[in-house]
């Protein structure tokens, strides 16, 4: 029978059936890389329990390379990804940029969610650093759990679709999910008053389904995200701008270094593309080539 993957652990995942029964389903080797989201066939072997036999075509798929363990998918189906950031822990462009980069990669939409908006008023730098995204037709939506603030232009935005939370530890993404739903009450952690970095609440993703025919998928919070499995001469295609303008550059593999006839270097000294935005195309550009 057909089914849904809700959540994983290890080698065993939670599957829905149609009629909304959950089986603890054992994973065969060959299946090891499913995910949050991903269809399936499986076998009801009673008892709530039963096994998974194929893992149905994805239409998209979000993937990150781990270390020693090659390029992992971390959600499927998805129609879109919702880049999580907050002031605390510091909001960081780089990873905002490499998630964003990943998105246009796998060619799924994507939603910039700043949550935490109630500290904003503390970080007067960031209204203008989120503007860039906002010219450059992303859609930003500013979120607080503890005004509430932009809650319900977030449900009208997952409305209809298949979406994943990702982002740093600690920006909020179980506590948005819990004021979403509040039945479900997932798991909430406090920034470590030490190191300024957010503790793993969601220790497996999990997936719910919302009002209005949408899924929600909720992720680890992760600390660093590579892109080192995106060739150095593609990497271009994750900025927007950047891609649009190298149409115009001298030599078609140009990488908008040094090279003579640069269209795209021409444009960030004409302020015609954010130099944060290029300089953070560089340094990533330079850390995956290493």
């Amino acid at each position: 029978m057909k089914g849904l993957v809700i959540s994983r652990f290890g080698s065993e995942a939670d599957i829905e059936l149609p009629d909304g029964q959950i089986l603890r389903c054992h994973l065969r080797r060959k299946l090891e890389n499913i995910v949050c989201g991903d269809r399936v066939l499986c076998q009801n072997e009673g008892d709530h329990q039963g096994v998974v036999t194929k893992i149905l075509p994805r239409e998209s798929v979000l993937e990150r390379p781990i270390r020693y363990q090659g390029l992992k998918a971390v959600a499927a189906n998805l129609d879109q990804i919702c880049i999580v950031v907050s002031p605390e822990p510091e909001f960081s462009s780089l990873i905002l940029d490499k998630y964003l980069v990943a998105a246009e990669h796998a060619g799924i939409n994507a939603l910039i969610i700043f949550n935490k908006a109630d500290l904003l008023p503390g970080y007067a730098d960031i209204p203008q650093q989120l503007d860039v995204y906002r010219a450059l037709d992303y859609t930003v939506l500013l979120t607080s759990v503890k005004k509430p603030e932009g809650l319900e232009a977030l449900q009208q935005s997952l409305s209809n679709h298949s979406s994943v939370f990702v982002g740093q530890s600690g920006v909020g993404k179980s506590s948005l999910v819990n004021a979403l739903l509040p039945e479900v009450q997932a798991q909430v952690s406090e920034i470590s008053d030490n190191s300024g970095l957010g503790t793993h609440t969601t220790t497996a993703s999990r997936l719910y389904h919302l009002p209005g025919h949408g899924i929600l998928i909720d992720s680890p919070g992760i600390r660093e995200f590579s892109l080192e499995h995106i060739d150095k001469k593609l990497l271009k295609q994750g900025y927007r701008e950047i891609y649009r303008c190298s149409e115009f550059c001298k030599y078609r593999d140009c990488l908008h270094l040094q090279e003579p006839g640069c269209a795209v270097k021409k444009a960030v000294e004409e302020n015609l593309i954010d130099k944060g935005r290029y300089a953070r195309y560089i340094k990533i550009l330079q850390q995956e080539d290493e």
